[in-house]
C-alpha cells in the first residue's frame, strides 16, 4: 500500500482530524497505525481508500506524528512510514 495523502485539522478548540488516502488492491483490510504525538491510536482504511480519526489532544499539540498502513493479509506488506511535523 502507498499512503498518497495526509493532512490534520483542528474542528473545536481540542478535537483534532487527521485524515487521509491509501492506495491499495485491498484497502479495508488495511490499518492505519500512528506513531510520535498519535502513538498507540489506529485508523481503519475505508473501501475507497480513505481513512480517518478524530481525537480529543492538547490544544497547544505540536510535534512528528508518524503513520504506517498495515495489513490483515499476510501477502501485502506494510507501507513505507510516513512522518509529518504538525503545528
Amino acid at each position: 500500500p502507498d499512503i498518497l495523502d495526509f493532512g490534520w485539522g483542528r474542528e473545536s478548540n481540542d478535537i483534532y482530524i487527521f485524515e487521509g488516502y491509501v492506495e491499495c488492491i485491498y484497502p479495508t483490510s488495511l490499518t492505519i497505525q500512528f506513531g510520535g504525538l498519535l502513538d498507540g491510536h489506529t485508523a481503519p482504511v475505508e473501501m475507497d481508500g480513505t481513512f480517518q480519526i478524530s481525537l480529543r489532544l492538547d490544544v497547544n499539540l505540536a510535534g512528528l506524528v508518524t503513520l504506517q498502513a498495515v495489513s490483515s493479509r499476510a501477502d501485502i506488506s506494510p507501507s513505507d512510514v510516513l512522518s509529518r511535523m504538525i503545528s
